[in-house]
């Protein structure tokens, strides 16, 4: 009997591990069901069947596991490319501060907020634009990344939009050159 319940359920998938898996796990539901509940009148099938959604429950786990590889391969990805980007601007900006590079014309930092001169000439200001920018780009992208209907992925996007820009440098006095000039010149 054992050999035939086997022979079933390895019929469907070819896979005689799985099955052997999948009727002791039914085996061990049998030893705890079938003493409060009595056995069943065709002990045999009520074994298949159990053994067979547990089969399919098996084969929901491994792609739901493939899945779950797949995001954490693309997180990981995501992950080595913003440490690339950010060990960049922070060595860029170290050798500007210990001026180990020649000195040249400031670079643009490529947003129009920080399109002022005064972002890119001072190095701390612009490291800060920079990150900003690094964690915007990182966090859209998280966003985007997002499974579920397209209303669900817009209001996500929309939310880390607005958080975004409401967490720009530019918006706070204290991180913004730019205002901070502009405040002197006026007094």
């Amino acid at each position: 009997s054992y050999s035939k319940l086997i022979a079933f359920l390895a019929a469907r998938t070819r896979d005689v591990a799985g099955a052997e898996d999948a009727l002791s796990e039914a085996l061990a539901v049998a030893l705890v069901d079938w003493p409060e509940r009595g056995v069943p009148h065709t002990p045999d099938a009520w074994l298949l069947t159990v053994a067979r959604r547990k089969l399919v429950d098996a084969s929901r786990q491994r792609r739901l596991d493939d899945d779950a590889s797949a995001h954490l391969q693309w997180l990981a990805e995501l992950q080595a490319e913003y440490l690339r980007e950010a060990t960049q601007m922070w060595n860029g900006a170290v050798e500007r501060l210990t001026g180990s590079t020649a000195p040249e014309q400031p670079t643009k930092i490529g947003d129009r907020r920080f399109a002022a001169n005064d972002w890119a000439a001072n190095t701390a200001t612009a490291l800060a634009a920079q990150t900003y920018l690094l964690n915007s780009r990182t966090l859209l992208k998280m966003a985007d990344a997002i499974e579920g209907d397209a209303k669900t992925k817009a209001r996500v996007r929309f939310a880390v939009q607005q958080w975004i820009d409401a967490a720009s440098p530019s918006n706070y006095l204290a991180l913004n050159p730019e205002a901070q000039r502009k405040a002197l010149e006026t007094k």
